[in-house]
């Protein structure tokens, strides 16, 4: 009962997505299996963003995909530039990769606002975070709505070990 009174509650803050019936729920179930959390990187000109998603995944040798939230300006981004670097991280970092979280509504920034290393994708040249262990390099395919997510399909271009 108190889980209910709390999503009412929460519903009612601006730009909330109201999750109706037990689809909050089923929210909930689904963010008590583990998961990757990884880290996206953007760039245009000399301005990134950086923030995670745990709704990702390899589909083969040449395929991966992953969802965000359809109205946040991450998927905006993504969207927009096609090119993007998926980060994965040390776990002992799954804090400070939780509180990128909020970048998926930032407009793209400095190189400086965020926690990145000197090292540098192969192929895109992308900057890799502090605690990245291994990534990918993609290259937007295709694009779908889902509801309140946006699914990507990506080829990889190149992927390696930090």
């Amino acid at each position: 009962m108190y889980l209910a009174f709390d999503n009412d509650l929460y519903n009612k803050k601006p730009g909330n997505i109201f999750l109706p019936g037990n689809l909050y729920k089923q929210v909930q179930v689904a963010y008590a299996v583990p998961r990757n959390i990884s880290l996206v990187s953007v760039k245009q000109n000399n301005l990134f963003n950086l923030f995670p998603t745990d709704l990702h995944g390899q589909i083969d040798e040449g395929f991966y995909m992953f969802s965000l939230r359809r109205g946040g300006r991450a998927a905006q981004q993504v969207e927009t530039l096609k090119k993007i670097l998926v980060s994965e991280v040390h776990a002992e970092f799954y804090k400070t990769a939780y509180l990128l979280g909020k970048n998926h509504m930032q407009e793209l920034k400095a190189k400086n606002q965020f926690l990145f290393g000197n090292e540098v994708s192969q192929a895109l040249q992308l900057p890799l975070p502090q605690f990245a262990t291994y990534y990918r390099e993609l290259e937007l395919l295709d694009s779908l709505v889902h509801e309140i997510h946006r699914i990507f399909l990506f080829k990889i271009l190149k992927s390696g070990s930090v």
